[in-house]
């Protein structure tokens, strides 16, 4: 849910919009390095957000963002607010909300909603292809959804709770984990070692299988070398 009018908010965590009539004019800028999801037309990835306020928020993130280009963060499930890019230096960028929001409530139900456990870590959604190996032997499985400590895999039906296996992505990236939950043919994996906020950066990347190293690429063949063999 975009976050919405203040008149939800003891009904909906995200509601922190003030009202037309109080809008506040102080920045109450607040430091800040929380993990958020975002969106954009074409990718999505994970950021970390630097500084926010009611009407904006910086962010440090690995996905290419054009000046103007619109972006959704969302802080965590059903959380959202959507602005656009003004300014971009490198990984670090400006971002300002559509609309102002009431950032000092926002973190505060944020922060109350992790005390109570009712918030899950921002994660990303995709139907990727991923390698399991364990003492069951090598399978594959579909990613479903992943954060940088835990993902949600689709499998076979060989994965069973407590079962200890090294996930390799398609981008080539390994992580030993250990499987939490089954239900079905859904299992939760627990990373027991986090993948950082680079790796989770783009959807796009996280997919893209990596090349070889040049000296293992196959040249192309042309008519003539072909003919001779």
């Amino acid at each position: 849910m975009t976050i919405g009018s203040p008149h939800a908010i003891t009904a909906q965590p995200g509601s922190a919009i003030l009202p037309d009539g109080d809008r506040r004019t102080d920045g109450r800028v607040q430091t800040v390095f929380r993990v958020a999801r975002v969106i954009t037309g074409t990718d999505e990835g994970l950021a970390r957000i630097t500084n926010l306020s009611d009407r904006g928020a910086g962010l440090r993130m690995m996905m290419p963002a054009n000046l103007s280009e619109s972006l959704t963060l969302e802080f965590a499930d059903g959380v959202e607010v959507r602005g656009h890019v003004v300014w971009q230096e490198n990984e670090h960028l400006g971002l300002q909300f559509d609309q102002p929001i009431d950032c000092a409530h926002l973190l505060a139900v944020l922060a109350e909603g992790a005390r109570l456990g009712s918030n899950r870590p921002v994660r990303l959604q995709l139907m990727a292809t991923a390698l399991t190996r364990s003492e069951i032997g090598l399978r594959s499985a579909k990613v479903i959804d992943i954060s940088l400590r835990g993902l949600k895999l689709e499998h076979d039906g060989s994965l069973t709770e407590g079962l200890d296996l090294k996930v390799t992505l398609p981008s080539g990236i390994e992580r030993l984990g250990r499987v939490r939950w089954v239900r079905g043919d859904r299992a939760g994996v627990m990373l027991l070692q986090p993948l950082s906020l680079e790796a989770l950066g783009s959807i796009q990347r996280l997919m893209r299988t990596p090349e070889p190293p040049v000296g293992l690429r196959q040249e192309p063949q042309g008519a003539d070398q072909v003919a001779q063999k």
